[in-house]
Formats: structure tokens, C-alpha cells, sequence
């Protein structure tokens, strides 16, 4: 996953640095253990509840980022799920730390069909849902200079039968040799997302143009939220610099939702015209 700039910097150049991050991954994945073993709790329970026993993995991974506390931002976040999206739906190379199933993608498309057209078309939509529901859960945690060990798993439904299960962990370390006493935090992402037909049947009769819209309106709802929040005081715990990046980037997902409700409304019209045409000139 992606650093912040000064962390990028110095792992290009320190061989120290980079031995010193390889020591924060190791503590915060023991320490996420338990995070682990949870998720695979969730997933088994989850699928066990609902009797869906065709269900498939999409993509699954593990990620980490490290964030330099002077730098905080989310950009790092959504450029990862958008490379993961990109490779799931588009066959673009993944980043590190992400197995897309391609098999599982080409059922997937063969079992929804014409009710979402393409699979490319659900790439935007699911990397701005899993964006909002990972973004939240890092500004939850705090975003100030020291952040104690905690993590959060959830279970979302991405609509068309796809499920995404995913935990963040975070901690946060006091670099006394490369900071000057400042601190980094690193954020670790699990994720695993996974098709089924049988909720897929249902769900996909709303339409992905509906699917679209609803959750552009939640995401418009949450910016709107975002700017109270930043007009009134600087929120408790977390820097004004994680809320603007958090607003900046909702800001791009709603734009890229328009654009392909617009898209999709529009071949869905095309579509229209020609049957039309084809019935007038069927029956002249």
C-alpha cells in the first residue's frame, strides 16, 4: 500500500528505515491476530446464517500503509482500492498484497447478465462503497499524533450478490531516530469479498442505475455532514486535513457516480430507441 511522501523518501534511500518499517509490520500483524481469526469467524457465520453455499472469493488481501503524522491523508487508501478494483474488474495488474479470483469475475458476469450489463460497469460503484466504509472506519480511530492498537471488522453488503468482509487494525509508533520523537502510524487492511447467486437474483432486479443513485445520495448526505462538522470546530481527535481528504475524495466518487448514471441512462435509452424502431419496422 502506498506511504506517506517523507516515509516513501526514506525507504528509497535509508536500508535502517526499511528494516525498522519490516519491525512495525511484524508487531502490528501479531498484534491483529486475533482481528484475523475474527474476520474468518464473520465470513464462516455469515455464509452459514444465510445458506449461501455457492459463494465465491472475488479478490481477497492484506495491506499495510504507514502514515508519517505530519501527512495524514486517505488519498494512499483510495488509490489501493481503486488498483484493486481496477484489477478485479479490468484485468490491470494488482497491487501487492491483492489475489483477484479471474474465474470467480467471469462467473459473476455470466450470472448477473444483462441486469448490470457489463462488469466493468459495477468497478466505480464498488470501489467508491468500499472506500466509504474503510475511509470511516480509519477517521474513527483518530487521526492524531498517538493512536493505541485498535481494530474494527465489518461485514457490508455491495449490492448483486457481492459481500465485502474486511477489518482495519492501527497502531501507532514514536520514531526517535528518523523523526525526531514524531510519530508513525500504520494502518493494516484484510479484506475478502465474495460473490453468490442466490442473493445476486434478487438484488439485481433494483438495477445498477438505481444502485448507483441510492448510495450517491448516502455519500452526498455524509459530505454535507463532513462540512458541518469542519465549519463548526476542529473535530475532537482527528486533524482537519483527514476530514478535507475524506471530503475531497467523496467529492471525486460522487462526480465519477453522475458521469456513469449518465452513461448507463443513456444506453439503456439506446437500447429503447432501436426496439422501437425494430417493432415500427417489423409491423409496416
Amino acid at each position: 500500500m502506498g506511504s506517506s511522501p517523507s516515509i516513501e523518501n526514506l525507504q528509497a534511500k535509508d536500508d535502517e528505515f526499511r528494516k525498522y518499517l519490516k519491525t512495525l509490520e511484524e508487531d502490528l500483524g501479531g498484534k491483529a491476530a486475533d482481528a484475523t481469526s475474527r474476520l474468518q469467524a464473520d465470513i464462516s457465520e455469515f455464509y452459514k446464517a444465510n445458506e449461501y453455499d455457492d459463494a465465491k472469493i472475488i479478490v481477497s488481501g492484506r495491506n499495510a500503509d504507514f502514515m508519517h503524522q505530519k501527512e495524514f491523508s486517505l488519498d494512499n487508501l483510495k488509490k489501493v482500492i481503486d488498483g484493486i478494483s481496477a484489477a478485479v474488474f479490468s484485468g490491470a495488474a494488482p497491487p501487492k498484497g491483492a489475489t483477484p479470483n479471474d474465474e470467480a469475475v467471469r462467473a459473476a458476469g455470466e450470472a448477473l447478465g444483462d441486469a448490470v450489463g457489463a462488469m466493468s460497469n459495477l468497478e466505480i460503484y464498488i470501489a467508491g462503497k468500499v472506500f466509504d466504509v474503510l475511509s470511516n472506519t480509519v477517521l474513527s480511530f483518530g487521526t492524531g499524533t498517538q493512536t493505541a492498537y485498535t481494530s474494527h471488522t465489518k461485514t457490508e453488503s455491495l449490492g448483486f450478490g457481492l459481500q465485502m468482509f474486511a477489518s482495519v487494525s492501527a497502531s501507532s509508533y514514536q520514531s526517535h531516530s528518523f523523526f525526531t520523537n514524531e510519530y508513525i502510524t500504520q494502518y493494516l487492511y484484510l479484506y475478502d469479498i465474495r460473490f453468490s447467486i442466490k442473493p445476486a437474483q434478487a438484488e439485481t432486479e433494483m438495477g445498477l442505475v438505481q444502485a448507483y443513485e441510492s448510495l450517491m445520495t448516502d455519500f452526498e448526505a455524509e459530505l454535507k455532514g463532513l462540512g458541518r462538522r469542519l465549519g463548526t470546530s476542529k473535530p475532537k481527535g482527528l486533524d482537519v486535513a483527514g476530514f478535507k481528504t475524506e471530503a475531497k475524495n467523496l467529492q471525486e466518487v460522487i462526480d465519477d457516480y453522475h458521469a456513469k448514471i449518465g452513461q448507463l441512462k443513456s444506453a439503456a435509452r439506446a437500447v429503447q430507441v432501436k426496439d422501437t424502431l425494430n417493432r415500427a419496422l417489423a409491423s409496416s
